[in-house]
């Protein structure tokens, strides 16, 4: 029987069982009706990931959707807030009280399905708290490191944080991105957070976090150029910088660019610093309309994808931008690049909590990997 034959059976057989077993309740911190039924020839991929050394996981929402839940619980290690812990959702306005509930009730999460909680993101321009601009970079190591010490010290257990995400110049010239902070402040300031987040979480591994890296334009070719040149200038100030995450949004339209994916790897690698693919999904609007078809262009989209990059023994972390089309931000609203809202099929599970080929192309991905030490 072909590998394909097995994918398209094994997909039958869930479809079934869950058409079949509909709703089942699952029992959480409390009863918790509508939870998807996996099937239980369907591996994990956390479980994969881990055979090998790679840790798997997606990003979550906070949504209560037994699916989604579910889905969670089976294939993530790890789990990164998709916004709550972004510096303005937490606190706005200086003087009004911090937003926790959503990160604590997350983390809680986290805690009962035996997951890690990774931390998404110290500082970002789409997010910012401009009650922490100052022209004087005295004031802001006041203001932003005191808000640092309330968030990291609220979560003492994170493995992990993106300490800076997207500060890279994208477009434009020059090396950060035109963003006050980085503007006025420059490498002082993204080398402050570092230091601050050190301190205050001696044992967390820190994280620089960018996007455009892996298509095949030049404005990604331009890009990783930017990133090895602002971790070399964090390096030569004795930064703390653990690892690199590749953000990963996967464009069907600007195609990708594996071999210089993996040199970047290597540069990465010999800078002593680990490689996280740190937001991973597929935007399938070049890929045909029929839904069979596209889902087929999606998975070898993944595959490739995965294959190549985890050929590299520098890549540690693997974490899905979103299990399902059912609770997914290409699929929630329309990027610019995206298709209408509601149409995408951009992840490995659809609505349904059911299998699509890009699952299986991530399960051979990880089972491919060489082992990490």
């Amino acid at each position: 029987m072909s590998a394909a034959m097995r994918r398209r059976d094994v997909l039958k057989g869930v479809a079934g069982t869950l058409l079949a077993a509909g709703a089942e309740t699952m029992v959480e911190a409390g009863a918790e009706a509508g939870d998807a039924k996996h099937a239980a020839d369907l591996p994990s991929l956390k479980a994969l990931g881990a055979q090998n050394g790679i840790e798997v996981g997606s990003c979550y929402s906070g949504t209560g959707d037994g699916i989604v839940r579910a889905l969670l619980r089976r294939h993530a290690a790890i789990v990164t807030p998709e916004w709550c812990l972004k510096p303005r959702f937490l606190r706005p306005d200086e003087k009004r009280p911090y937003r926790f509930a959503e990160a604590d009730a997350i983390r809680a999460f986290c805690k009962s399905i035996s997951a890690k909680m990774h931390g998404h993101t110290l500082f970002w321009h789409g997010d910012r708290i401009d009650w922490a601009d100052d022209a004087s970079l005295e004031v802001v190591k006041r203001a932003y490191g005191q808000f640092l010490a309330d968030v990291v010290w609220r979560y003492p257990d994170l493995p992990s944080w993106d300490v800076a995400n997207e500060v890279l110049a994208d477009p434009g010239p020059g090396l950060l991105r035109d963003d006050y902070l980085l503007s006025t402040h420059g490498l002082d300031f993204i080398a402050f957070l570092f230091l601050r987040t050190r301190a205050l979480a001696p044992r967390a591994k820190l994280v620089l976090n960018d996007y455009n890296l892996e298509c095949g334009e030049p404005w990604c070719a331009s890009k990783r150029e930017r990133l090895i040149a602002l971790v070399d200038q964090l390096i030569a100030r004795h930064v703390p910088l653990d690892a690199v995450g590749l953000q990963s949004h996967l464009s069907s339209r600007h195609g990708l660019a594996i071999g210089e994916m993996l040199s970047l790897c290597d540069a990465l690698e010999k800078r002593g610093l680990d490689v996280h693919i740190s937001e991973l999904d597929v935007n399938d609007v070049a890929f045909p309309d029929d839904q069979a078809a596209r889902d087929q262009k999606v998975a070898e989209m993944y595959g490739r994808y995965l294959s190549g990059l985890l050929a590299h023994k520098a890549v540690k972390r693997v974490v899905l931008w979103g299990l399902s089309d059912r609770d997914h931000w290409l699929v929630r609203e329309r990027t610019d690049e995206g298709r209408a809202a509601g149409l995408g099929r951009p992840a490995p599970f659809d609505r349904d909590g059911r299998p699509k080929p890009s699952f299986f192309a991530m399960a051979d991905a990880l089972k491919a990997a060489p082992r990490r030490a």
